[in-house]
């Protein structure tokens, strides 16, 4: 399989590394030449190296110039160059070429939130939702819930993050998130349960989230726990401003 890069190079979002569907037939001599452009059109985006990046990818399209890989691959590259008009344009040919391309369609999103254009943003969005195999629902997600923030809309951006959680269970931000508007609507044990799930596994280095933990054992009267806690986060986190907090807390308590 084919891998290629699908990132939009405008802080909103990065896409992980996807993979082409396979193909029974066997590739034309084209095509073979197409993927190694396109191989080395995605090392040259890794390093961020956009102008290298757009002359193999330019070079690849002209041996296969329907290829929705190396169509979103440009988008990409002219976005690093913050061209984005023919970024645009390039995701716009890549969902014509492929319209089940989910990639495309969502670095078309993200463009339309650069811009502030948050309906058609959210249609892009929730058309890539169509497809159950996606493998990066839980971005999609995320990104409806960054929308729905914006438009002062609470009940969805925590309907998107419960979404983003059950996709990705190591998705720390969005358990973050969920808990601190659980925790501000008052609903403690739900909150509980969603910051437990942002220091779980590889979540587990946010001095943040153990901060917010520390507080609901305070509410819930929980003492010992609750000085456990901060104890805990001077300790593994001595240098953060929620060691200084936890210190601060301690102080308070005591």
């Amino acid at each position: 399989m084919t891998k290629a890069l699908r990132t939009l190079s405008v802080a909103l979002l990065i896409l992980a590394t996807s993979c082409s569907s396979q193909t029974l037939k066997e590739p034309t001599d084209n095509e073979k030449r197409a993927d190694v452009l396109l191989q080395a059109g995605v090392e040259a985006l890794e390093k961020k190296e956009y102008s290298l990046a757009l002359r193999n990818l330019l070079d690849a399209q002209k041996y296969n110039p329907q290829s929705a890989l190396i169509l979103t691959d440009l988008g990409v590259a002219y976005a690093g160059k913050s061209d984005f008009a023919k970024a645009e344009e390039m995701w716009k040919k890549a969902i014509k070429a492929d319209p089940k391309h989910s990639d495309a369609r969502i670095n078309l999103a993200l463009l339309n939130v650069r811009k502030k254009n948050f309906p058609e943003a959210e249609r892009l969005l929730k058309e890539a939702t169509r497809d159950p195999a996606y493998s990066k629902l839980d971005q999609v997600a995320l990104q409806l819930a960054n929308i729905y923030q914006a438009q002062g809309r609470p009940l969805l951006v925590e309907q998107q993050l419960k979404i983003a959680v059950q996709e990705n269970s190591d998705l720390c931000p969005a358990w973050l998130r969920l808990g601190m508007i659980q925790k501000e609507r008052g609903d403690y044990a739900e909150a509980a349960k969603s910051l437990k799930g942002s220091v779980n596994g590889t979540c587990y280095k946010n001095p943040h989230a153990h901060y917010e933990i520390a507080t609901l054992y305070l509410k819930a009267h929980e003492m010992h726990l609750a000085k456990t806690k901060l104890l805990e986060i001077i300790q593994l986190f001595p240098a953060s401003e929620w060691a200084s907090r936890a210190e601060e807390t301690l102080n308070m308590i005591r």
